[in-house]
């Protein structure tokens, strides 16, 4: 996984432009000055909270913008949590693509949501500034906007948004700016002599078989995993750490090319949608 920096960021990276994985190791100068962070995750929720509740310094703003529609929590429960379960990557994976990629939206507050604790938490304190004291600094939450351009102004920053609803334009002013994108599925470097070998998806990332086997034009004796690279292939518990055993186990059988692990799924809780096995056998790279 890497960091994932907006390309209208990138001209303006530095120590007041900066992605979230930074937040915790930069020296930053917070008080009196306008934060605004873009992400509506649960990464930039921590930071919101932190930055309001801060000792060392206040800011004289901060401002939360999101690319969602709304600041909404993670989907929990025991009926959730069987997407992170390998007899639903079995059934993920007959689907057709166009349904695949569907799949990947509905399940995101699966996992990309914000934790009922972070959200009360938030809730009260920004409900505190709001209504029960005179707090300096000022919280606004920006949610529905997209931020298209950066360009510097003065010491500080000028951000042009869209609503993602109504598409009208906005700016916003800030003296920092931190990026609570995210991170995205990427090749680490030394693979890069190895691309023009390789099957890559629309995303340009390798194609993976159910075993987590690249597909690519070597012999076939010679065999490449990977992990982390299978949002597409797997759906949404490919970058979790839920199935982390059992994607071990998976790329083991295939290496030594017999069931050494069994992994027979016969205790399912739910009967997910899926295309009969004989109808997807050509898409499966044989061992």
């Amino acid at each position: 996984m890497k960091p994932f920096i907006p390309q209208w960021a990138t001209p303006y990276l530095g120590e007041n432009c900066f992605h979230a994985s930074s937040y915790l190791n930069k020296a930053r100068q917070i008080k009196n000055n306008r934060i605004a962070v873009i992400g509506g995750g649960q990464t930039g929720a921590k930071i919101v909270l932190d930055l309001l509740t801060s000792k060392q310094a206040a800011p004289l703003e901060v401002q939360w913008i999101s690319n969602l529609p709304r600041f909404s929590p993670l989907e929990e429960g025991g009926f959730v949590d069987q997407v992170f379960t390998p007899a639903y990557v079995q059934s993920y994976q007959t689907l057709p693509k166009q349904s695949q990629q569907q799949e990947v939206v509905n399940q995101k507050l699966a996992s990309d949501g914000l934790t009922p604790s972070t959200v009360d938490e938030l809730y009260a304190e920004i409900y505190r500034r709001k209504h029960l004291c005179a707090d300096p600094c000022t919280i606004t939450l920006l949610p529905g906007r997209d931020v298209k351009a950066m360009e510097q102004q003065g010491t500080g920053y000028r951000l042009t948004s869209s609503s993602t609803i109504s598409g009208q334009t906005e700016t916003q002013q800030a003296d920092l700016v931190i990026l609570a994108t995210g991170a995205r599925p990427a090749l680490p470097e030394f693979m890069t002599p190895l691309l023009p070998r390789l099957s890559l998806d629309e995303n340009g990332l390798p194609e993976l078989d159910a075993s987590y086997r690249l597909q690519w034009d070597g012999p076939r004796n010679l065999q490449i995993f990977g992990l982390n690279l299978g949002l597409s292939s797997h759906g949404i518990v490919d970058p979790q750490m839920s199935l982390m055993t059992w994607r071990s186990a998976t790329i083991l059988n295939a290496v030594v090319g017999e069931p050494l692990f069994d992994l027979e799924e016969d205790s399912e809780l739910i009967d997910w949608p899926s295309v009969p096995r004989a109808e997807i056998l050509n898409q499966v790279i044989p061992a």
